[in-house]
């Protein structure tokens, strides 16, 4: 992964300390035709230190809780599919997150991630109208203090999920109480206490996001 700039968002050519792996495989017309299965190994490895932006924010670690350079190891097992059952049209996602923030900001302590996420729409045409329905969850965690993190972040997401880019709260970021820290990014489904996704590519699943 690369460094942003912090007014345009465009790529620089400094790295920022964080690798990440992704594996996918398919299988189309797996039970049903038409309907393509995916399994899906992510690992995020990310050993960034303190970073200030250009305009002299920090971008990272969030300023919450402990503020220390920090490592964090996450590792997302997933099952996806998409396309359509018979008459029915499903789009379906599930993924597991496993790993370990060697010092996380709420907890101040080291803490094991364990965080899930899944998503469901389904729709149903009939003759030029389609009905559709969506739902998504997001793990979160009910004691930031513990050894455990259990709210679920994404690496970086850009989500074609009830409506994408046309739905006010994808498209929309908030700001959590005029902090530098917000409470759900721009162009996402899960609130992850992070200072901009850009500039702050660490999981957050490992930083308890209550």
């Amino acid at each position: 992964m690369r460094e942003k700039d912090s007014n345009s968002g465009l790529n620089k050519f400094d790295g920022r300390d964080q690798i990440v792996l992704i594996a996918n495989a398919y299988r189309q017309d797996f039970l049903w035709k038409g309907y393509t299965a995916q399994v899906s190994f992510h690992a995020n490895l990310d050993h960034g230190t303190i970073h200030y932006d250009e305009n002299g924010n920090l971008a990272r670690p969030a300023p919450l809780g402990t503020v220390e350079s920090h490592h964090v190891d996450a590792y997302y097992l997933g099952w996806a599919g998409d396309g359509h059952i018979g008459r029915w049209n499903v789009s379906h996602a599930f993924y597991q997150a496993l790993g370990r923030d060697d010092l996380n900001g709420l907890a101040g302590r080291a803490v094991d991630i364990n965080a899930q996420f899944g998503a469901l729409e389904v729709s149903y045409d009939r003759d030029w109208i389609r009905y559709k329905a969506s739902v998504v969850y997001a793990s979160g965690d009910g004691n930031s203090s513990d050894g455990e993190a259990n709210g679920f972040d994404t690496i970086v997401d850009n989500p074609n999920f009830t409506g994408g880019p046309f739905s006010w709260y994808v498209h929309q970021g908030f700001n959590l109480a005029g902090t530098a820290v917000s409470l759900k990014q721009r162009n996402s489904l899960v609130p992850d206490l992070r200072t901009s996704k850009p500039k702050d590519n660490r999981t957050l699943s490992i930083q308890a996001c209550s």
